[in-house]
């Protein structure tokens, strides 16, 4: 959780109401509006962004949500800044749409939960707005952008027509657009959704899945000290393995 701000010119923790009452790196009032509200994890609920992403990690953040955490301003501002782009599909007039597959773990019900932010009904056309900012141009499409977007088209076809995908990356300066192949990935999402209940269910965490974020995890001590459990695969589904 969330609950203050890591002084970076002191070296220090401090609360948002300290932080914002130095206001050394910036005003109070943008202090006060970077302030981050976590949402606590539901049980027998998961989330594409964890299940696309290292499930090791996923285990540990669930695991520890009830820590306190430091962010820096930087990171703070980061995390608004996504949002700031997310207000940019206003203009739309679309309502986020909540979405989920259901499943069986072992006879338990659980579920795959995703938010739709960006919709043209007219298109049937499914958008996704990430930042550009520390992307090389030669990098993109990302990997995991990619599973994401597809993900969503696996949730939300049956709830809405779903005709294409689209990725967008832009910054304050540039912008770059991708479509993105649809695939069902409703297997190899049930294999992570099972891979990483079980993991909670029993207390054992799931084998690392190596990448360039392992070194800006936050749980990489945690990672390195702890037994190696199971394992999950996180290879990309081809087209052919998602049919």
């Amino acid at each position: 959780m969330t609950t203050g701000v890591y002084c970076e010119p002191y070296k220090k923790r401090v609360t948002f109401d300290e932080c914002a009452l130095c206001a050394q790196c910036l005003p109070a009032s943008i202090i006060k509006s970077l302030r981050v509200y976590d949402y606590t994890p539901q049980r027998n609920a998961y989330y594409v962004k964890e299940i696309i992403g290292c499930l090791r990690k996923a285990y540990f953040t669930r695991k520890s949500a009830s820590i306190d955490t430091y962010l820096t301003l930087k990171s703070l501002y980061a995390i608004k800044r996504g949002k700031i782009f997310g207000n940019m599909v206003d203009g739309s007039r679309w309502t986020e749409l909540d979405g989920s597959i259901p499943f069986k773990v072992d006879g338990e019900d659980v579920k795959l939960t995703a938010r739709l932010d960006s919709y043209d009904p007219q298109r049937a056309a499914i958008t996704e707005l990430k930042s550009l900012e520390g992307i090389h141009y030669k990098n993109l499409p990302r990997r995991n952008d990619v599973l994401q977007l597809q993900s969503y088209g696996t949730i939300f076809k049956s709830i809405i027509p779903v005709r294409r995908l689209t990725l967008v990356y832009l910054d304050m300066n540039s912008f770059k657009q991708f479509d993105v192949e649809q695939v069902d990935l409703n297997s190899w999402l049930k294999d992570r959704v099972e891979g990483l209940h079980r993991a909670l269910r029993d207390s054992k965490p799931l084998s690392e899945e190596p990448s360039y974020e392992c070194k800006f995890c936050d749980h990489k001590k945690n990672c390195n000290v702890v037994p190696i459990i199971n394992s999950v695969t996180r290879k990309t589904p081809s087209s052919t393995e998602a049919q």
